[in-house]
């Protein structure tokens, strides 16, 4: 969903996610009822829009809590996009290339012409490598240093 008021971009699905910081503590987010929700985490993630082109929201907050998806107009206008809205949906602009659009459902909310892209799974993933001193007795005659072990 577009949304005029929300502060944030919010999304609730961790698949969604290019990059994701989680090893923090995060402000809790305050809806408009003043209920709190946890932020489990912020990133990056990636949208297919309207016209086929692949963007990037950066400074989205990870909360599996929220009901609703939301691209924040107020976090888009502060970095220089323009909203333009009507009766029948909406419109961001960056200059005079339309960047985001949306429809208006009964309720007049805006929800984007679009789809959230998930991250390639089968893309390589690096493992750290650490070595250590720890001496092995490999069988009953071998001794070997160095031991290479990998961890996560």
């Amino acid at each position: 969903m577009i949304d005029s008021v929300a502060s944030k971009h919010i999304h609730r699905d961790r698949e969604i996610f290019n990059t994701l910081k989680i090893d923090e503590e995060f402000v809790h987010f305050k809806l408009r009822n003043n209920e709190k929700m946890k932020v489990e985490g912020i990133g990056s993630m990636r949208m297919k829009l309207h016209d086929g082109a692949i963007r990037t929201f950066s400074n989205v907050r990870f909360v599996p809590s929220v009901v609703v998806n939301i691209i924040s107009i107020w976090e888009m206008t502060s970095q220089r996009y323009k909203y333009v809205g009507s009766k029948w949906g909406c419109k961001v602009y960056k200059g005079r290339h339309l960047v985001l659009q949306g429809q208006k459902n009964k309720g007049s909310f805006c929800y984007l012409d679009g789809q959230a892209l998930k991250r390639n799974h089968n893309s390589k993933v690096k493992k750290k490598v650490k070595f250590s001193n720890v001496v092995e007795v490999l069988g009953d005659t071998s001794v070997g240093e160095g031991v290479c072990s990998l961890s996560n």
